[in-house]
């Protein structure tokens, strides 16, 4: 049986597949310009990251299929357990972090929220989250509403 690298080869070439079709299918996604500044369209980095997901997924799994099984997928230990809570963790808080902005427009109030959620899952010191979260809170909105000029609701 193959498992390895194919596993996940196959998962992320599903994963760049699916971003590639609903990049396409989006009326608002287009990979070129729909200005006159001839800037990229809103599609352009969705179009790029899709289509290396799938070529960096197809290429794991001929690596994996190439090993014909010899090389196993994950073998669970207790630091792998714990590993995997951590990541559950922090899945449900991007997905709080998600709808938290949604229902309430506030985008760095949300992400104030979830840089201190993600401080207290990987058990920082109080310290070290509140300056990684004033950093982290300044480095997104000077990037995104100064230098990319991006509007969020405030």
């Amino acid at each position: 049986m193959h498992k390895g690298d194919t596993i996940p080869g196959l998962l992320f070439a599903l994963l760049g597949a699916f971003c590639l079709c609903v990049t396409y299918t989006s009326p608002m996604l287009k990979f070129g310009s729909n200005t006159s500044d001839g800037v990229p369209g809103a599609g352009f980095f969705p179009y790029i990251m899709g289509s290396v997901l799938l070529i960096f997924g197809l290429a794991l799994m001929v690596r994996g299929i190439r090993q014909h099984g010899t090389v196993t997928y994950m073998n669970i230990t207790p630091e792998i357990k714990g590993n995997m809570k951590v990541l559950g963790l922090m899945v449900v808080g991007v997905a709080l972090y998600l709808a938290i902005w949604k229902i309430t427009e506030q985008f760095l109030v949300s992400l104030v929220l979830f840089a201190l959620y993600e401080n207290v899952v990987l058990r920082r010191g109080k310290v070290f989250t509140i300056v990684f979260t004033v950093i982290m809170t300044v480095f997104v909105w000077a990037l995104f509403m100064k230098g990319f000029k991006v509007s969020f609701g405030v």
